[in-house]
């Protein structure tokens, strides 16, 4: 098993958070109240926004495969923006 480089605790597995995008359609009934009746999350067009330990939430990554690296034990090198 691999170690989260922030908690050091042990990992199995990476949490990958998606945005997505929910469609619904928002009507209003006859008295003025609104309600949705329909609802489609779609998550392809979405790319991942991050890859978090599971233990303590840390962001570890953005990249996918990155995170496989990581998840093999491989030394992972952070990148740092110049900017």
């Amino acid at each position: 098993m691999v170690r989260c480089p922030k908690c050091n605790e042990e990992i199995g597995y990476l949490i990958e958070r998606r945005e997505a995008e929910t469609r619904c359609r928002l009507l209003l009934d006859e008295r003025g109240d609104s309600h949705r009746l329909y609802r489609e999350q779609i998550y392809d067009s979405f790319p991942v926004t991050e890859y978090q330990c599971p233990r303590c939430r840390h962001v570890t990554c953005s990249d996918e495969c990155v995170a496989i690296a990581l998840l093999q034990g491989k030394e992972i090198v952070p990148v740092v923006d110049s900017w």
